[in-house]
């Protein structure tokens, strides 16, 4: 007999989850005792949900949260565990275009614009804007490996801390602010995933 099940749980901080660490390995671990698996299934994975609560400026995030993903696509794609998936899927963003203009900031505002927020947008989309109080991301691959688990814990909301920061003018998108964490440096390091592409000035 097939089953799967859905874990979800309240909201958490990075911080709160390394506190809940002990817990969460135990989970784990009665999760692949009992036969369940993760990684190596083709379903809906790894999912965070990010606030917008008192962030006016949904638009502006949405689309810094893009820029990130397709400015170091390979990259986050390897630490995602897969690419852009029917459960995941990709702005609707031409083929043709070439990745200079796919990583073009205003470009790819254009496209959030058309995707949309509330009901009427796309619920598969790596950023669904369905819920008005968050944004959730839907990238990741599934995983009962802590390491793993807690590397894309780390990565993604350093991502999200970079899109909503809007208090200075001007405000420098690194590769280093993403892969700041314990779990993220480790998983980078072991996986040989690296990138020529250093930093980026939104202004």
């Amino acid at each position: 007999v097939y089953f799967d099940a859905e874990v979800i749980s309240a909201p958490l901080t990075p911080r709160r989850i390394l506190e809940l660490a002990p817990d969460i390995k135990v989970l784990f671990k009665e999760l692949a005792d009992f036969g369940f698996e993760s990684h190596n299934l083709d379903s809906c994975g790894l999912h965070f949900h990010y606030t917008m609560v008192d962030k006016p400026n949904r638009l502006e995030i949405v689309s810094r949260f893009w820029h990130q993903l397709h400015t170091w696509q390979t990259e986050v794609h390897k630490i995602a565990g897969r690419g852009y998936v029917g459960y995941a899927r990709d702005l609707n963003c031409d083929d043709a275009i070439v990745p200079q203009e796919r990583e073009s900031i205003d470009y790819i505002k254009e496209k959030v614009t058309l995707q949309g927020f509330g009901r009427n947008s796309d619920h598969t989309a790596t950023l669904n804007l369905q819920h008005e109080n968050t944004i959730e991301m839907r990238l990741c691959r599934g995983t009962l490996n802590f390491n793993t688990f807690m590397a894309r814990v780390e990565f993604f909301y350093n991502m999200y801390i970079q899109a909503t920061s809007l208090n200075i003018i001007t405000q420098r998108m690194t590769w280093n602010k993403l892969i700041s964490g314990k779990y993220i440096k480790q998983y980078v390091t072991t996986q040989n995933i690296a990138t020529l592409k250093k930093a980026y000035d939104w202004s």
